[in-house]
């Protein structure tokens, strides 16, 4: 009897053992797939990627020289539907965006600018 009693001891010694080892295993999964995710929310120049929505804007200016436009393109960039920073390796890119231009002859106008822009329209 003793000795089936020392045997279930040691039988739950064990079970314990092994059940920290796995749960420090998925531990160290989940810390793996959460740095994966936080990476997987960065571009190639480490900045956070914006959510893919899709906007309904009024027409809009930018203007990078005078000032007189709605937005400058740093102005523009902090913008949920604009990103990049205007380099031949990473334009500034305006996506997912709807203009309503009724009674207006142009959507978005830039002028004063010298940097590199994509603008991608929906579907």
């Amino acid at each position: 009897m003793k000795s089936r009693t020392f045997y279930l001891l040691v039988f739950f010694v064990f079970l314990v053992y092994f059940s920290i080892i796995i749960q420090e295993n998925v531990d160290d999964n989940n810390d793996i797939e959460s740095s994966s995710h936080k990476s997987e929310k960065r571009d190639k120049n480490n900045k956070t990627i914006k959510k893919a929505d899709s906007w309904i804007l009024s027409p809009f200016v930018i203007d990078d020289e005078r000032g007189t436009g709605d937005y400058n393109w740093s102005e523009a960039a902090d913008q949920d539907w604009c990103s990049g920073s205007g380099t031949i390796g990473d334009p500034y890119i305006i996506e997912n965006v709807t203009i309503n231009v009724v009674g207006s002859r142009s959507g978005i106008h830039i002028k004063d600018s010298d940097v590199y822009f994509i603008n991608i329209k929906p579907y």
